[in-house]
C-alpha cells in the first residue's frame, strides 16, 4: 500500500507514510510515483511547413549502435515491441505504433547483466536531412518514458556525422549546443503527462539552413526503465507559441506549495503565478497571466492578474501577483486555474491548448501535505505519532 508523509501542525506529531511500490533489485531500487504533471516547455503540434518525417515503418532508415566498451544494449525498431524486464512500463501508444517504433529496454538488460554497466546506446538517421531551405527547425516526436535515477535521454544533432560527443548520465547538455536533454529535471518515477507525449525541441541554432543534418536519439544510464520513440518530424517553428509550464499558489515569502494546509496556518497574503516559456520564433508582447481560486461550489475566492511587456524567443519568465484582502477560507477543497496569453498567442489562435494549468488543493483542520489532492486514496493515508506525545 502506498503511503505518504504528512505533517501535522502540532510539534512532535507527523503523518508518516511509506511507499511499498515493488523493489527493482535487491531491496534498494524503488519506483516512486508522484503527482508531478510534467508539462514540457516545448510541447507543440506544429501546423507549419514540414521538411522531413519518419514513422519507423522502415528500420533501414536508422542506424542502431552502442558503445561496445560499455555495454551490449541496443535499441530495437519494429512492431509489437514491449518491455521484457521484471519492472517494465507500458508500450507507447503512438499515432503509428502499428507500423513500428523504437524502444530501448534498460530494465530487461540491467536485470540480466546485474545492473552495473553504464549503458550507452543510440540510433541515428541513416541519411542526412536537407534543411537548407529552413529558416527555423522544430524537431518533434512522440515518446513515452519513465525515469529511474541514473539515466539520461538525449537528442543529438550533427551536420558532419563524425562529431558525435561522448555522453554519460552526468553530461550537462548546456555545454554542447548540439545536445538536447529530452526530459530535464525528471526525478525517480516521473513520467510525461500522457502516452504518447509529443515532445518538441528547437534545433534551429544548429540545424536550420544546413544542407546535411543527422538526428540521433541517445540513451545512457544504468538499469533504468525504458524509452520509446515514434513519429519523428522536422518542421518550421511556430511564430507565436507561449507555453504555461506550471502554475502555483503559495504563502507570500514561501517557496513551498502545499497540497494541504491547516486553516489556522493560512496566510493573509498569497502568491499566484506561473512559469511561462516562449517556444515560438517571434518575441511575444503583452503577456498576461490570469489566476483564480474557486471553492467546491465554484465560487471564486481569489482573482489575480499579472503582466509582462515582452518575452523573447526561447526564454522563460516567472509571472506572478500577490493577493490580499480576500475572503476567509473554509475547510474544504479548492481549485487553482491559471491561464496565460499574449498578443500573438491567445484564444483566437491555434496554439492555445497549452496555455492553461489547473490543480486542486485543500484547506484542512490540522494537516499539512506537500502531495496534491487525489494522488493517493484515503486508504493510503495512515496517521502515526512520533516524539514524547506530551504537549
Amino acid at each position: 500500500m502506498k503511503r505518504i508523509l504528512l505533517i501535522l501542525t502540532m510539534v512532535s506529531i507527523s503523518v508518516s507514510a511509506q511507499m511499498s511500490d515493488k523493489l527493482k533489485f535487491d531491496n534498494q531500487k524503488k519506483s516512486i510515483q508522484k503527482q508531478k504533471y510534467l508539462k514540457s516547455s516545448n510541447t507543440h503540434l506544429s501546423k507549419s511547413v514540414s521538411f522531413w518525417s519518419d514513422d519507423f515503418s522502415n528500420p533501414d532508415n536508422w542506424v542502431i549502435d552502442h558503445d561496445a566498451t560499455a555495454c551490449n544494449l541496443d535499441w530495437e525498431i519494429g512492431t509489437g515491441l514491449s518491455t521484457g524486464g521484471s519492472y517494465g512500463i507500458s508500450t507507447i501508444e503512438s499515432t503509428s505504433a502499428s507500423n513500428g517504433f523504437a524502444m530501448v529496454d534498460s530494465d530487461e538488460y540491467g536485470g540480466e547483466e546485474g545492473g552495473t554497466e553504464v549503458e550507452d546506446s543510440w540510433f541515428t538517421t541513416a541519411s542526412p536531412i536537407d534543411l537548407s531551405e529552413a529558416s527555423s527547425a522544430l524537431l518533434q516526436f512522440e515518446t513515452w518514458y519513465r525515469s529511474y535515477n541514473n539515466e539520461q535521454c538525449f537528442v543529438v544533432i550533427s551536420t558532419t556525422n563524425d562529431d558525435w560527443p561522448e555522453l554519460t548520465p552526468q553530461f550537462d547538455a548546456s555545454t554542447n549546443p548540439n545536445v538536447f536533454s529530452v526530459f530535464p529535471n525528471y526525478e525517480t518515477g516521473d513520467e510525461p503527462e500522457s502516452n504518447p507525449y509529443l515532445k518538441g525541441i528547437n534545433i534551429s541554432s544548429v540545424a536550420a539552413g544546413q544542407s546535411q543534418v543527422w538526428v540521433r536519439f541517445h540513451w545512457t544510464g544504468t538499469w533504468g526503465y525504458a524509452w520509446f520513440v515514434d513519429d519523428v518530424s522536422i518542421s518550421e517553428m511556430p511564430e507565436n507559441e507561449i507555453v504555461l509550464n506550471s502554475g502555483w499558489i503559495s504563502a507570500a515569502g514561501s517557496a513551498i506549495e502545499y497540497g494541504r494546509t491547516p486553516l489556522a496556518q493560512m496566510s493573509d497574503s498569497l502568491v499566484l503565478g506561473g512559469e511561462v516559456y516562449n517556444f515560438g520564433s517571434q518575441t511575444q508582447t503583452n503577456i498576461v497571466l490570469q489566476a483564480s481560486v474557486t471553492n467546491e461550489s465554484g465560487v471564486e475566492i481569489i482573482s489575480a492578474t499579472a503582466n509582462q511587456e515582452m518575452l523573447e524567443s526561447d526564454s522563460t519568465a516567472y509571472i506572478e501577483d500577490i493577493a490580499t484582502n480576500f475572503p476567509n477560507f473554509d475547510v474544504g477543497d479548492y481549485n487553482l486555474d491559471v491561464m496565460i496569453y499574449s498578443d500573438g498567442d491567445n484564444t483566437n489562435g491555434e496554439n492555445f491548448s497549452n496555455n492553461t494549468y489547473n490543480r486542486t488543493f485543500a484547506i484542512t483542520d490540522n494537516i499539512y501535505s506537500l502531495d496534491g489532492i487525489g494522488v493517493y486514496d484515503n486508504e493510503s493515508l495512515e496517521v502515526g505519532i512520533l516524539g514524547s506525545q506530551s504537549w
